[in-house]
């Protein structure tokens, strides 16, 4: 039974195969002879046999193509045409060699199918949507067209990023379309417009926080300039540290240390311990161990070297020939202008280029800057060779070691030391005081007052300084008073007030400050307590005591104990800086600053005595019919005594008529009980206070219109026997004798009586010069002679003096009494170091008072030079003209010699120097 199934289904299947074969080639002459409803009708019987032969499909896309109008049959006829290609793989051969017949092969069927896929792909581009594209890639997988539909998909993606031109955008547009050919626009433009959004406030949080979050930005470079400039505004140490600490592999970290070198005054542990770029390392080390060295050049050998101060060979060059003025003097720039073939070169000391043209003039600026004048050109240059600014400027100058200032037809303008302006204004002038910064302008003549962290914080938020001042005063200690509309306020040097702007008069104290307002006075200070609302009438000082006036009365406050010892008084004086005058009630006294007190009568007058060398006051009280004098501890000083020596003769009689005093009262003075005298007692005749102050110690004293002088105790240190006495200087009085003039040595209380034409000149230690008809001559304290009779006597030190007689100089020894030298001319050239240059017909030497001869008189050529350190040396040169030699010699001012070398005559004017 089942045998006979099996037979059966297998003739079911060759009949059903043998009329589906006869239906497909039936089909397939009904589609050539275009008889179109014929084909559908015989594909349809087809369908109800379930047939799935290739053919079927293949003649089903055809006969839908004949709509190819219609976008619906269209893709029904690509469905089949797919189902053709499918089923034909599953084929028997039979059924194969059939459909070749038919000509429906694989190639057809692809024929066909690109065909409907063209046709398709024609709508999709007429539709020219994103959903068409991304249907069509989807559905014709295999399309020949699917890279242009991409291309064309992408394309309209990257139109709608673009019309919306935001970061987000091309974000998204690169994660959904990796490998679109607008991949890398779309990526320049997000990492432009990212850039642009997360740094748009343009500080340098802002400019961190991005090179952080996104450390592969292609801004990267830009950025880091843009903070290497922003931490360095203001020049200073700690930006450019800043700066290599956060990026020490910047592309910008040797600019940031060439011009750290600089700002540090080529300080190198500094830069040492920032990086670990051994070759720069080693290249800033070499020169920053000869930067700072004081140097001079030598020729030897048609070879120029230079060498320090001891002599020791430091640089050598034969490429460049070099200025006289590195051969004459000792110089610590730390660069050098040399001649090249065509132009000027400006180079640094290993030699190596800075800057080269046809310039005329080199300044160096300070902090690493050179500005650089030509005929046409003006350059500020720094010395690593980056050109900072250049153009049409007339000079260039650099404020406070941090900004660099611009001028161009008496108009400034202000940059970073990089170059990069501060401020959009221009100012007519801008000048230092202090720590404050002042601008001027000329539209409204008001000026802007700021200090360089101002500026600094001006220039990172992009705003200007506000010119609102009419004028400034500044005070010591980096404060500023500034003036604004008659107004005035006080600020410290970090622009901090102090006192608001308002109604004031600011004056400065040494306790503080005081202000004058249309209330009353106020007292900032931090020696006592002054609350803000505290007005006071009236406020004077010295330097042990402040006194204020307030509600009438007066208090006095002591500098030293720090408080208000006396309160409540009705008025007070400053009478010196130890003593005050005070009224209280009907009392009135003298205060002391050791706290004594010294009650004065009902009737008095005070007079102030002050000498003109002296630091002490003395007070002369007036008392009824007495007087005496007071020091500024309150002590009484006795008064000046004059005593008469008795000579063989005289009475009490006569000495009373002598000094006009009573015979009773010349008793009392002396304490005598009887009128006996004896030879060559001294009597005292009378009790003098005196008028004048001469030093802290001494007094003039008057008598019968003579003058003399006592001491604190009272003693008569000069008899009042002359016309006049006054200061001469601290240590000597000037003794004045009808038309001569004298002197006394306080130090020595020596005298020197008035015989001389002219005022007596102090000359060295207890040495005086004087002048008569005979000439000048110089004695001792006491008057002793010591030399005379010379045109002129010239002091060198406390031995030895230079005398003219007949014109013959010498160096004379007032030790030994004996001439040293005779010369023609000299010439002082270091009065501490006591050297003269001497010269003697045509040859120069140098002689010092303490060592003698430093260089002897031979040279036809002496220079002065002085090293960094201010220590001061001489180049001299000898011409032999026989052996065609000059000798050039360098000694220091002990005579130790730094340099000693023969060289050919020729090159004489090479080191040929401008002599003293």
């Amino acid at each position: 039974m089942v045998r006979l199934l099996v037979l059966f289904l297998f003739f079911q299947i060759i009949t059903i195969n043998s009329v589906c074969s006869q239906s497909i080639k039936k089909a397939y002459r009904h589609y050539d002879k275009n008889e179109f409803e014929k084909l559908e009708e015989t594909l349809i019987k087809l369908d109800e046999r379930s047939s799935e032969n290739s053919g079927k499909y293949y003649l089903y896309s055809l006969l839908y193509l004949k709509n190819k109008e219609d976008r619906e049959k269209l893709k029904i006829a690509y469905q089949n045409i797919l189902n053709s290609q499918r089923n034909y793989l599953n084929q028997d051969v039979k059924d194969l060699e059939e459909l070749s017949d038919l000509k429906i092969t694989l190639k057809s069927i692809d024929s066909v199918k690109n065909i409907i896929d063209s046709l398709e792909y024609e709508f999709v581009k007429d539709k020219n949507s994103i959903e068409e594209y991304k249907s069509y890639i989807d559905y014709y997988i295999n399309s020949k067209f699917k890279n242009d539909a991409v291309k064309r998909w992408h394309s309209l993606e990257y139109e709608i990023v673009s019309n919306q031109n935001s970061w987000e955008g091309y974000k998204i547009f690169m994660e959904e379309f990796p490998s679109s050919k607008y991949y890398h626009m779309a990526k320049e433009l997000y990492e432009k417009l990212i850039f642009e959004e997360k740094t748009k406030n343009n500080s340098i949080n802002s400019f961190e926080d991005f090179i952080s979050k996104y450390p592969d930005t292609p801004y990267r470079d830009s950025i880091e300039f843009t903070l290497f400039k922003k931490y360095t505004v203001n020049n200073s140490v700690d930006g450019y540290l800043k700066f290599l600490y956060k990026f020490p592999q910047s592309e910008y970290s040797k600019l940031s240390i060439n011009f750290l070198y600089h700002t540090s005054l080529k300080e190198f542990s500094a830069i040492n311990e920032m990086t670990d770029n051994k070759n720069l390392l080693d290249s800033i080390a070499e020169i920053s161990n000869i930067d700072k060295l004081s140097l001079i050049g030598v020729i030897e050998d048609s070879v120029t070297y230079f060498i320090d101060k001891n002599g020791n060979k430091i640089l050598s060059n034969r490429s460049f020939e070099f200025e006289n003025k590195y051969l004459c003097s000792f110089f610590k720039d730390d660069f050098f202008i040399v001649k090249g073939p065509d132009s000027n070169i400006i180079v640094n000391r290993n030699f190596s280029e800075i800057y080269r043209s046809n310039f005329s003039h080199v300044e160096d600026m300070g902090v690493g800057l050179l500005k650089v004048f030509s005929q046409d050109d003006f350059v500020v240059i720094h010395k690593s060779g980056k050109i900072i600014l250049r153009g049409d400027y007339d000079d260039a100058f650099v404020v406070d070691n941090s900004y660099l200032l611009m001028e161009k037809d008496n108009y400034f303008t202000l940059f970073t030391v990089l170059g990069e302006r501060i401020f959009d204004n221009v100012f007519t002038d801008v000048y230092k005081e202090g720590t404050f910064i002042i601008f001027e302008r000329d539209i409204d003549s008001r000026i802007a007052i700021i200090n360089t962290d101002k500026i600094k914080k001006l220039f990172l938020s992009s705003e200007n300084p506000d010119f609102k001042y009419d004028d400034y005063e500044y005070i010591k200690g980096d404060f500023m008073i500034l003036i604004e509309d008659d107004n005035e306020s006080l600020v410290n040097k970090n622009l901090i007030e102090i006192i608001s702007t308002g109604n004031n008069k600011i004056i400065e104290s040494d306790y503080g400050w005081i202000n004058s307002t249309e209330y009353g006075i106020k007292i900032i200070t931090d020696l006592f307590p002054s609350d803000f609302s505290t007005y006071y009438e009236s406020v004077i000082n010295n330097s042990k005591y402040i006194l204020t006036k307030r509600n009438g009365s007066w208090d006095i406050f002591f500098r030293d104990s720090l408080s208000f010892d006396l309160i409540n008084l009705d008025s007070v004086s400053i009478i010196s800086e130890n003593v005050i005058w005070v009224r209280d009630k009907f009392n009135e006294s003298l205060l002391f600053s050791n706290y004594s007190k010294m009650n004065l009568p009902n009737n008095y007058n005070l007079e102030i005595l002050k000498s003109k060398f002296g630091y002490k006051t003395f007070i002369k009280i007036y008392e009824d019919d007495d007087s005496y004098i007071i020091n500024e501890e309150g002590l009484k000083l006795p008064p000046s005594e004059y005593y008469y020596t008795v000579e063989k003769g005289n009475t009490i009689s006569f000495i009373s008529k002598k000094f006009n005093i009573s015979q009773t009262d010349l008793l009392r003075l002396n304490n005598k009980k009887n009128k006996n005298l004896f030879i060559g007692e001294r009597v005292k005749v009378r009790g003098y206070t005196p008028d004048i102050a001469l030093s802290d110690s001494l007094f003039i004293i008057q008598y019968n219109g003579k003058k003399g002088v006592s001491n604190l105790m009272g003693e008569i240190i000069l008899e009042p026997k002359y016309d006049g006495i006054t200061n001469l200087d601290p240590n000597n009085l000037i003794l004045i004798q009808g038309e001569s003039f004298g002197n006394f040595c306080i130090s020595e209380s020596s005298v020197i009586e008035p015989i001389f034409l002219s005022i007596i000149k102090p000359f060295g230690k207890n040495q005086y010069l004087v002048e008569n008809n005979e000439g000048k001559s110089l004695v001792k304290s006491n008057g002793d002679e010591l030399i005379s009779k010379f045109q002129s006597i010239d002091y060198l030190n406390d031995s030895l003096v230079i005398l003219s007689r007949e014109g013959v100089r010498t160096i004379y020894s007032l030790i030994s009494q004996n001439s040293i030298l005779e010369f023609d001319s000299f010439e002082i050239i270091d009065d501490s170091l006591g050297i003269i240059l001497i010269k003697l017909e045509d040859e120069y030497g140098l002689f010092s008072t303490d060592k003698g001869f430093i260089l002897n008189l031979a040279y036809d050529q002496i220079t002065d030079i002085i090293d960094s350190d201010g220590n001061r040396l001489f180049k001299a040169i000898q011409i032999i003209p026989d052996a065609e030699l000059l000798v050039n010699i360098i000694v220091n001012s002990d005579g130790k010699i730094i340099l000693n070398q023969g060289i050919e005559l020729g090159l004489l004017d090479r080191i040929n120097c401008d002599i003293l």
